[in-house]
């Protein structure tokens, strides 16, 4: 059985190749093999940040560090080996319902569709999660979802 460590005492830093300011997510908040949870407040002065709301490239970017978070966890605390390097190959039915403002606060939810080789198909859901409406309650106001295909390089760093 594998051991898996407590997501909210690791430093971020230690699962991404991304360096600030061009750093997504704020937190690991939950892991599984196939499933992810990540959260974001948006800064005031981000790159992705244009008229106080984040913009459709920083909530992709979001999604994307997402899925490199489970990888960098996998081949830190499970694998035992060095981050890798990984790109998004293709984005399906994205569909952004809300842009959001500056200090919001995103949870991001990857669940892990099929994996083939270094091929892993993804599906995310963004909420702002300071704000909720009247049909979610728990997760927030939705922001936004897609099917994604992420891709490792195969480079170990």
């Amino acid at each position: 059985m594998v051991q898996l460590f407590p997501v909210l005492d690791i430093d971020i830093h230690e699962l991404l190749l991304q360096q600030e300011p061009f750093v997504m997510i704020d937190k690991l908040e939950y892991f599984e093999m196939k499933k992810v949870v990540s959260t974001y407040t948006v800064p005031y002065e981000g790159i992705f940040v244009e008229n106080g709301r984040l913009n459709a490239a920083g909530i992709l970017e979001n999604i994307a560090q997402t899925c490199a978070a489970r990888i960098g966890y996998i081949n830190k605390y499970i694998l035992k080996r060095g981050l890798e390097v990984g790109v998004l190959a293709a984005v399906r039915d994205m569909k952004i319902t809300e842009y959001p403002k500056v200090g919001d606060l995103l949870t991001t939810t990857i669940e892990v569709e099929s994996e083939i080789f270094d091929m892993i198909k993804i599906k995310a859901s963004v909420y702002i999660s300071n704000r909720h409406n009247n049909t979610s309650k728990t997760e927030g106001t939705p922001c936004g979802n897609a099917w994604c295909t992420f891709s490792l390089c195969g480079i170990a760093v």
